[in-house]
């Protein structure tokens, strides 16, 4: 009796993580849901523009709008894969809602390359120490932190975003955007 007891919970822990792993992969599954620090304010930053030397890119330059901040690095090969996702969900909200890619802790030179490959044509910002990532609690690569226009952070996502999950979000949040 144990040893079929024993079997059956190894087989439904096996079918369990088969559906986790399929969700995670299809990019499926529940939305984001919000993080316990929701609601507070975005910090602030001032960072290189990494298309243009000299630039800076602030986040007092997006008020007034939605933003979604994507942190990002070259190295990081599921911030390769999210980004043409994004680039589609920017070319479909025209300017209605910013996003900004913050590259983290990376040098200009791979990340300019690493910017050619994937067609991303939103703002990017480079921020190599990282302080940036930390201010906005980012525990891993990729994130995307999505923001009011008033300045105050709706949702943090840790993880790959597919161009519908995204879009889905961005829909939701910034409806009268």
């Amino acid at each position: 009796m144990r040893r079929r007891l024993g079997l059956g919970l190894v087989v439904a822990g096996l079918a369990l993580a088969v559906v986790v792993v399929a969700l995670v992969l299809t990019g499926s599954g529940p939305p984001p849901r919000l993080s316990g620090d929701a609601g507070g304010a975005a910090p602030a930053f001032v960072l290189a523009d990494l298309r243009h030397p000299g630039a800076t890119l602030a986040l007092a330059g997006f008020r007034g709008r939605p933003l979604v901040l994507n942190f990002w690095a070259s190295w990081c090969g599921p911030c390769r894969s999210e980004m043409p996702a994004i680039e589609a969900v920017y070319a479909r909200m025209d300017g209605r809602v910013a996003i900004v890619g913050i590259d983290h802790e990376d040098g200009p030179v791979p990340a300019r390359r690493f910017l050619t490959t994937t067609g991303a044509r939103y703002s990017i910002a480079s921020d190599p120490g990282g302080g940036t990532a930390r201010a906005y609690r980012v525990r891993g690569l990729p994130s995307t932190v999505f923001i009011r226009a008033t300045g105050r952070i709706l949702l943090r996502h840790t993880g790959p975003v597919t161009r519908a999950s995204l879009q889905a979000t961005v829909d939701r949040l910034f409806a009268q955007a």
